[in-house]
């Protein structure tokens, strides 16, 4: 009891004399200026000596005589400030932290435009809980050396004791950002973005032995979310509580895909079995037994594995692509009572030479786009399953004949844009490891006359500075009506180009760069980007990466709003991104498990 109230005083006392201390810190500015003019005073007695001084008047000669001696006499409180600092840390080292932090105060007492003093002693106060008083040092230190690396550590590490998460991150990425290979602020910064994202995470949804490979939430409600999973099955989740609704089981191998009908009745799932499978949720749970559901229906006909289900808005139609190199849209409909379905096969979508990886509806429903492995993509109208249009972009290979093949190039992404439909594309050239994002007017209306030969030339081409591959593409509209359309790539870059003028708006080198250890080579693989996804209203844009983080940006000028996990371990590497409005998203991985987080 005696020995805490001891303790307790003593911390008192420290407190007052610390307040004593930064008072009298103001009363001897006088004596700190002098101090900062003892390099000028040497120079002018530099400049005057070897007979220099026979030159000027005898008044002047005095009055350099006079400053000389007056730096002879300011040399002794950085001299004491020194030897007071060295003392301070000695103390520290053995573990008298109340020691040092008197110490450290004599020092500053002699030179308090010394930053290295307040850096010392925030560490002492660190140790001794005084988080706010460790804090304030720490801003001492930054604002007398703005562009010293420690001096924004340890004020990260100050601010990661008060709680101040946000603020200790970016004080983290300042430091590393002026000494890169700053090894204690990277594991300062890995352990503060663990810690948000612990913070920010509202619920996590775990149950599947396998990668999440993408999440999707109920149309028409806030608490279901859906997963797919390597673990060939996927589930339905409710958010409020964070428990399994249902486990939709029967596929026969790993489910890479999962969607819902706009209105929430339907969910489709795609799979490397072969098949995709439509369920009838909203029909089936009332009758579910021990929360597992059997599929409605099972789409067969594909000899590779699916890469893509996707529902027209009417949620009448499925449209699915396969590495079998052929798309196909399908209806589905009702089939009595118990949630059965019936589903007929409308049209096969065949003439490519190359795997389909990708495929996109037109917000209209009329078209649905293909990308594929043989360097082209190719627009269908729905009604009648016709190719619209053959999209070739410019080929880039420097071989002749590999241009003149289309071999050396594909295109693994497509997605249509929220306006005037509008389709993006991305070429990838792996022999260069490079990338080339199009954009192609679907209707015509922006640049008529482009439809020649049922073939259609580019409305946009978008400058990638930096190599790598494409991973993700997300668009919105933005304040004034115009397309935004994000690039997510291999390198950990991206970029978001406004297509009003197919500039970009801005950019981040390295979004999902692992800090880089000293004394080892960056490694791209651990940066990629491998979702994005703009939150409904289009105010923030999501990005995941193979580092395990999920960032949240401000979708227009690219400023980070927050980020959550993030600890340089594959095994928790980002697969998928989904918004629930502008305030809730959700995110899956390669650990299996979703994570429901909260920006507000």
């Amino acid at each position: 009891m005696g020995s805490s109230a001891s303790s307790s005083m003593g911390f008192i006392a420290l407190q007052e004399a610390y307040a004593a201390i930064n008072r009298d810190i103001d009363m001897r500015n006088n004596t700190a200026a002098v101090v900062r003019n003892k390099q000028q005073d040497m120079q002018r007695k530099k400049d005057y000596d070897d007979g220099n001084e026979r030159h000027l008047p005898p008044s002047a000669r005095d009055a350099v005589n006079a400053n000389a001696n007056a730096h002879h006499a300011m040399a002794k409180p950085a001299a004491m400030a020194q030897e007071l600092k060295e003392h301070a840390n000695a103390l520290f080292a053995k573990g008298d932290a109340v020691g040092a932090v008197r110490v450290y105060a004599d020092a500053i007492a002699w030179d308090p435009g010394e930053p290295t003093l307040f850096a010392n002693r925030c560490l002492a106060l660190l140790q001794l809980g005084q988080f706010e008083l460790a804090v304030a040092d720490a801003r001492r230190a930054v604002a007398l050396r703005p562009r010293w690396a420690k001096a924004h550590h340890r004020l990260g590490q100050a601010l990661a004791r008060t709680g101040a998460l946000t603020e200790a991150a970016g004080e983290l990425r300042t430091a590393l950002s002026l000494d890169p290979d700053f090894k204690p602020a990277t594991v300062a910064l890995q352990d503060v973005e663990r810690r948000r994202g612990e913070a920010a995470c509202r619920c996590t949804l775990r149950g599947h032995a396998d990668a999440v490979y993408e999440v999707a939430y109920e149309p028409t409600s806030t608490r279901r979310i859906a997963s797919a999973s390597l673990d060939g099955t996927a589930r339905v989740w409710d958010t409020a509580s964070g428990t399994p609704v249902c486990v939709l089981v029967g596929h026969e191998d790993k489910v890479t895909g999962v969607a819902w009908s706009k209105g929430g009745e339907w969910l489709a799932t795609a799979s490397v079995d072969r098949t995709a499978r439509v369920w009838h949720v909203r029909a089936q749970l009332p009758l579910a037994s021990a929360a597992t559901l059997r599929a409605s229906a099972v789409l067969e006909g594909h000899k590779g594995r699916v890469t893509r289900a996707l529902w027209t808005s009417d949620g009448e139609q499925i449209c699915t692509s396969s590495t079998d190199k052929t798309a196909r849209i399908w209806r589905v409909a009702v089939d009595g009572e118990g949630g059965g379905a019936k589903v007929t096969l409308l049209h096969r979508l065949e003439g490519h030479k190359g795997l389909i990886p990708c495929l996109s509806i037109s917000p209209d429903d009329r078209f649905v786009a293909t990308a594929s492995a043989d360097g082209k993509c190719r627009v269908w109208t729905i009604n009648d399953g016709q190719m619209a249009f053959e999209l070739n972009a410019v080929p880039t290979n420097p071989d002749p004949e590999k241009q003149k093949s289309g071999n050396g190039a594909a295109v693994n992404l497509c997605a249509f844009l929220p306006q005037k439909n509008l389709l993006a594309t991305c070429q990838i050239h792996a022999e260069q490891d490079s990338a080339t994002v199009f954009v192609w007017d679907v209707d015509g209306k922006i640049c008529p006359g482009r439809h020649v030969d049922g073939t259609l030339s580019s409305w946009r081409t978008l400058p990638l500075r930096a190599g790598g591959r494409v991973l993700s593409l997300a668009s919105s509209l933005d304040s004034e009506n115009d397309v935004l359309l994000s690039v997510g790539g291999s390198a950990g870059d991206m970029t978001t180009f406004d297509l009003s003028t197919a500039a970009a708006a801005w950019a981040c080198k390295g979004a999902h760069e692992v800090p880089r250890v000293p004394g080892q080579a960056a490694n791209h693989a651990v940066a990629a980007v491998e979702a994005l996804a703009y939150s409904k209203g289009g105010e923030f844009l999501a990005s995941g990466g193979v580092d395990g983080a999920v960032r949240v940006w401000d979708a227009e000028d690219g400023r980070v709003v927050c980020a959550f996990g993030g600890c340089g371990d594959k095994s928790g590497a980002v697969k998928t991104i989904a918004w629930d409005g502008d305030t809730c998203l959700a995110s899956g991985g390669v650990d299996g498990v979703v994570r429901v987080y909260s920006i507000v």
